[in-house]
């Protein structure tokens, strides 16, 4: 049964549209593809031509879908050495090498058993079953990051067109209401927290930096840092047409953000909040002084507000992907990107700074991750375990 929901209100992006003629943007509707997931987090593909997606679950497991069949073994069994006990702990994604046809080399990320680190390991899948990797042999750790709480931990990896693996991290920090020691560390060039990364694992062991990271020859900057100013970057993903990565980062106590990443870009966060200085709440005292300084910082493409005092915005935010597919032209060349906490869905539009966005659907569900197939087509994860499939009308 198809899930019919129906695009009917227009938020005011933090950049004005000055489109001559206000953009289209489709109605969508949500077609359940398969159910019974255990809490997934993430899905992706391997782009080996095989068409099947690989489903991140909290607890530790890989699933494949396969010709729209759910595998009853795992991919990947990581049970025991991921810990979810409380906060937003567990496994988060996966990336498989651009040459994992060739190679079987892939990446996960999760918060480790019992150390609490956030990792990343390379993984290998098994030389004679395609549908099996390997728990611990060949296993390989790639960055560790210990977190202050069990909370804003990122953890999402995808690489990029250049060859390399951008990951992301959270503040670990739980919600800022007050000045709390290392309050700042986003801001901060010697830790890995609030950061986007960028390391090439071709090379070193257990990587490199490349030459050309914004950072790499300052020795006194971690030179994997591409991207800074970071609460929660969850999701992130590279239009697989331009090679633009937007990155949407969670915000604290107002803010919801969709950013366009760039290297080297200082995003704010905790100067900034959305589009305005952050300030403590139980004291109204701006955080970080020069906040209002833009130069300093790069705007979000858009914002919205909490439900506390924006009904029609949200309190998590979700990012997508640009649809590259063919089956919907109407849905082409839009961002897609949705808000965890009451399932709103809505579609991006950029030309150059000129930014449109549109609500396209209310759900009431708790998505976690957008999903892009081989062919470019567009699914979105629910918690409660669930795969649906994005459909113009």
């Amino acid at each position: 049964m198809v899930l019919r929901f129906f695009a009917f209100l227009v938020i005011c992006s933090f950049f004005p549209s000055s489109f001559s003629q206000t953009p289209a943007f489709p109605e969508i509707e949500l077609e359940p593809v398969i159910s019974g997931l255990t809490l997934p987090t993430y899905a992706t593909t391997a782009r080996d031509g095989s068409g099947r997606i690989f489903i991140v679950q909290l607890n530790g497991f890989v699933r494949i879908l396969s010709r729209g069949q759910l595998q009853e073994t795992p991919f990947l069994n990581l049970d025991g050495l991921v810990t979810a006990l409380s906060g937003e702990q567990g496994m988060y994604s996966i990336a498989f090498h651009p040459n994992y046809k060739e190679n079987g080399r892939f990446f996960v990320s999760y918060t480790e058993y019992p150390s609490n680190d956030v990792v990343v390991r390379e993984h290998r899948v098994s030389e004679k079953n395609p549908n099996y990797a390997y728990r611990v042999a060949y296993a390989k750790d790639i960055i560790r990051f210990h977190p202050r709480a069990p909370y804003h931990q990122g953890g999402q990896l995808a690489f990029g067109p250049d060859g390399y693996l951008y990951v992301s991290f959270g503040d670990g920090g739980a919600p800022l209401y007050t000045y709390t020691p290392n309050f700042d560390v986003a801001l901060r060039y010697d830790t890995f927290a609030g950061k986007i990364l960028r390391i090439d694992v071709d090379n070193g062991d257990p990587y490199s930096i490349p030459s050309d990271n914004p950072f790499s020859q300052l020795n006194w900057v971690k030179g994997e840092i591409y991207a800074l100013g970071f609460r929660n970057p969850w999701k992130f993903s590279f239009d697989r047409q331009t090679g633009n990565l937007l990155a949407a980062d969670v915000g604290n106590y107002d803010w919801e953000e969709i950013n366009l990443i760039v290297a080297g870009g200082n995003y704010g966060w905790p100067a900034r909040e959305g589009p305005v200085c952050f300030v403590f709440p139980d004291n109204k005292a701006v955080a970080v002084p020069g906040c209002d300084n833009t130069r300093n910082y790069l705007e979000p493409l858009i914002t919205y507000g909490h439900m506390a005092f924006e009904p029609a915005g949200g309190n998590a935010v979700l990012g997508g992907y640009v649809y590259r597919g063919s089956a919907y032209p109407s849905m082409q060349g839009l961002y897609f990107y949705a808000d965890f906490t009451n399932g709103r869905i809505w579609a991006l539009q950029r030309q150059g700074k000129q930014v449109d966005h549109k609500l396209l659907a209310e759900t009431g569900l708790n998505f976690t991750s957008f999903v892009e197939d081989e062919t470019g087509e567009l699914f979105l994860l629910a918690i409660s375990g669930e795969l649906f499939r994005i459909k113009a009308k």
